[in-house]
């Protein structure tokens, strides 16, 4: 018969488990509907006449570099973007459906987009 230190010892293992399980499952479901908000068009300027960049599937293309993409990644609040084997690393403040924010440290500020429609 187990005595009653030894049930807590496995109750509470199986409790911690269980919560690093749904934890795990939980990111990356967030990660997954980041990626889904980050689709589409990204003004850095409202008022300019195109888009500065778009994301489609895990690649951003710039507009005016449409050839050359970028791998979008993001890692809980992490968002990297890769290319040519270096990789860029900003923490994202902000994904809405219509905003996207991250820090930028090498001009420690935060950068601010906007979608287009």
């Amino acid at each position: 018969m187990l005595s009653i230190s030894l049930r807590f010892i496995l109750l509470f293992a199986f409790l911690l488990e269980a919560c690093s399980t749904n934890a795990r499952l939980g990111s990356e479901n967030s990660n997954r509907s980041n990626k889904d908000l980050l689709q589409g068009e990204w003004w850095l300027d409202p008022t300019d006449t195109q888009a500065l960049f778009k994301i489609h599937g895990d690649s951003l293309y710039y507009t005016d570099q449409p050839d050359h993409p970028f791998l979008v990644r993001i890692a809980g609040e992490i968002i990297v973007f890769s290319q040519d084997g270096i990789d860029t690393r900003f923490t994202l403040v902000k994904l809405t459906k219509d905003t996207l924010a991250y820090r930028d440290f090498g001009l420690d500020e935060i950068v601010y987009f906007t979608k287009g429609e």
